[in-house]
């Protein structure tokens, strides 16, 4: 009988030691999960295209809600992670999202999953330019009438207008501006100075404005409206603004004061 009693006693004690042990460490389920970044290609002439096909330059960003639960480089992710299950928002991205700055483009993606556990998901970011994109060319006989130009860009974020000149075009320069996801201005004021010394075009400027989004980019050709007269003459000059899908094309008459 003092055999029972002591049998019972210890199996009391263990039944009460396991559930003391459960509450104060509860098992939380997990849920398994692989991520892969697929990176839009060709986004410029003038970046290094392979830098961001490189997922290995991504970091990569995990939200529970609005909390940031982790921050680290792609590089350094297993080929499979494991989280509480539930549902997440994971953000990609490479590059400095500048306010406006030359050749630095900002890719980034981002992509919301659930996870169950005993489930092993499979998540695909696809990460594409967060920029405007904008370039100058010229056409015709531009530098026949302009020595040089300047391109000024500005938007609500930039204190004072970025400027965009003759030699930075030569240099094959681009320009990347942040911008809302639903859009906003991006006024475009442009500044000539006439190839003649005696001709004050230089103090000419004309001001116009363009809706913008991120993944816009925008192609700005300057281009000479000339009239066949002797010793040739310009009136104005066309601008049109390229976005990949439809042109602009907008006439700047150059008063008769400053030819």
């Amino acid at each position: 009988m003092k055999r029972t009693n002591f049998f019972w006693g210890v199996l009391c004690s263990l039944i009460l030691s396991s559930c003391s042990s459960s509450e104060e460490n509860p098992v939380k389920g997990l849920g398994e999960f692989s991520l892969a970044i697929l990176p839009e290609t060709s986004f410029s002439r003038s970046v290094d295209n392979a830098f961001y096909e490189n997922t290995d330059n991504y970091t990569v960003e995990f939200y529970k809600g609005s909390e940031l639960l982790s921050s680290k480089p792609f590089s350094e992710m297993k080929l499979i992670e494991q989280l509480e299950a539930g549902d997440y928002t994971v953000k990609a991205y490479c590059g400095t999202n500048e306010d406006v700055a030359f050749d630095q483009l900002y890719v980034a993606g981002s992509a919301t999953f659930n996870l169950v556990v005993g489930e092993t998901k499979n998540i695909n970011v696809k990460c594409t330019p967060a920029n405007v994109k904008v370039k100058v060319v010229t056409e015709g006989d531009f530098d026949t009438y302009f020595s040089d130009y300047t391109v000024s860009l500005k938007t609500a974020r930039l204190d004072k207008p970025f400027d965009y000149t003759k030699a930075d075009a030569t240099a094959g320069k681009e320009v990347f501006l942040k911008a809302d996801e639903e859009g906003e201005d991006l006024t475009i004021s442009l500044s000539l100075t006439a190839a003649n010394e005696n001709v004050t075009i230089g103090n000419f400027s004309q001001t116009l404005t363009k809706k913008v989004a991120p993944r816009d980019f925008l192609t700005i050709t300057l281009k000479p409206d000339g009239e066949t007269v002797e010793g040739g003459q310009i009136s104005g000059v066309k601008v049109t603004i390229d976005n990949g899908l439809t042109n602009e094309d907008i006439d700047i008459i150059i008063p008769d004061e400053m030819l």
